[in-house]
């Protein structure tokens, strides 16, 4: 197990077991996970409705800012955030499970497809899928979910994206699946819509899951829905939030570092100490951690204690060449990060990394990557860096010798 250097006072620790109904992809066998205290099938179902008005065979560690010893409050449910290793050059797709309640967050590219339906398979034990969040229309986000089979079998109850009109045919492609989902009930709320007072509004209680909520923000762009954008479709990434007890999320798609200061802005006029009144902070990073993305304005206001980075390994970098091409995450964006966390993963490093919460702090669980790569004309032993940092890994050396 690892432990990293953040001054842990208290652990979380985790135990694993597989679902019954478990996907033959090796990325998710067995990979259901559970608290030592608390299952995540074991969590009540609600009644209600969602929203209120007002994993296998993987190696683990555990990351923590806060003393755990108090028993006063109740201990919540394990949430988790299964970041999916991306097979294609770039690629975002992970999932957000608490209890009978998942998040779908992009889904790849058309290579990814399998994986990311794979998991679905997996965690979504109910068949019902509460929400679809599309961040923007790219097709290495989109790509692997255009046509309505790929959620056969399960029900859709919600579905947000940046609602505007962008030309290319997997844009359109989705923009049509969108709309079969909703004539077979699901409900469509573009982000403008949220962002401008149309119910359920830009923060989300989510019924039945105490101490879950989602906020959606203001990224400076703004668009009403139908409006056709022809520019780059990162300029259209939305933002959300994900507060769990005393930690939170921040998720920004591929946002670029103009449109990171605004949105550090729009969070700050509302509430200046946003991120520094949680516990445990962790971050998407923005752009698969593109040097243009991931700013100090960002990073300053989040100080993440956990940075997760999501793309594939450029083809030419999986050669017996070794790294020869600097890609996403770039070294500058890993420097930046690293000013204020050395706990920066890549699931092309780790493989798919489940990300489980108590509220309080994050344990993590790594399947281990799928992919080789070389260094020195040697393939990268995987299950030596199945647990590694970025910095620890023969990656950073090589781009370290590029630059």
């Amino acid at each position: 197990m690892r432990f990293p250097s953040l001054g842990v006072i208290a652990l979380f620790l985790l135990s694993s077991c597989g679902p019954t109904d478990v996907s033959s992809d090796s990325s998710f066998q067995s990979s259901s996970i559970e608290a030592s205290s608390s299952s995540v099938s074991e969590s009540s179902s609600s009644d209600e409705g969602p929203l209120s008005s007002s994993t296998d065979g993987t190696s683990s560690s555990s990351i923590s800012a806060e003393d755990s010893s108090s028993s006063e409050a109740e201990a919540l449910a394990p949430l988790s955030v299964i970041a999916l290793e991306m097979k294609s050059t770039y690629g975002d797709s992970f999932l957000i499970k608490q209890g009978d309640f998942e998040i779908l967050v992009d889904a790849g590219t058309t290579v990814d497809g399998d994986t990311v339906r794979s998991a679905l398979d997996s965690y979504v034990e109910d068949g019902v899928l509460e929400l679809l969040v599309l961040t923007h229309f790219h097709a290495d986000h989109i790509g692997g979910m255009t046509d309505v089979s790929f959620f056969e079998g399960l029900s859709v109850t919600s579905i947000v994206d940046p609602g505007v009109v962008a030309s290319s045919k997997v844009a359109e492609n989705f923009r049509a699946m969108r709309d079969e989902l909703v004539d077979g009930g699901s409900k469509y709320y573009p982000v403008y819509d949220l962002l401008n007072g149309s119910d359920p509004g830009k923060k989300w209680e989510i019924a039945g899951h105490e101490g879950m909520s989602i906020e959606f923000f203001d990224t400076g762009f703004s668009r009403a829905p139908g409006t056709s954008y022809g520019g780059d479709q990162n300029n259209s990434s939305l933002a959300f939030a994900l507060a769990y007890g005393e930690t939170k999320w921040l998720f920004a798609g591929d946002l670029p570092g103009s449109l990171e200061d605004d949105l550090v802005a729009s969070i700050k006029e509302e509430d200046p100490d946003y991120f520094a009144s949680s516990s445990f902070n962790v971050l998407k990073a923005c752009h698969h951690g593109s040097k243009d993305s991931n700013t100090d304005a960002l990073l300053s206001f989040v100080e993440p204690d956990l940075v997760f980075i999501m793309s594939g390994l450029e083809r030419r970098n999986k050669t017996s060449q070794g790294i020869v091409d600097a890609q996403h995450p770039y070294l500058t964006a890993l420097e930046r990060f690293r000013a204020y966390t050395e706990e920066v993963y890549w699931t092309s490093i780790n493989g798919t990394t489940s990300m489980v919460s108590d509220g309080k702090g994050v344990a993590l669980e790594m399947a281990g990557r799928t992919e080789d790569y070389y260094y020195e004309g040697e393939v990268v032993d995987r299950e030596a860096e199945r647990e590694a940092t970025v910095y620890e890994s023969k990656y950073y050396l090589a781009i370290q010798s590029l630059a």
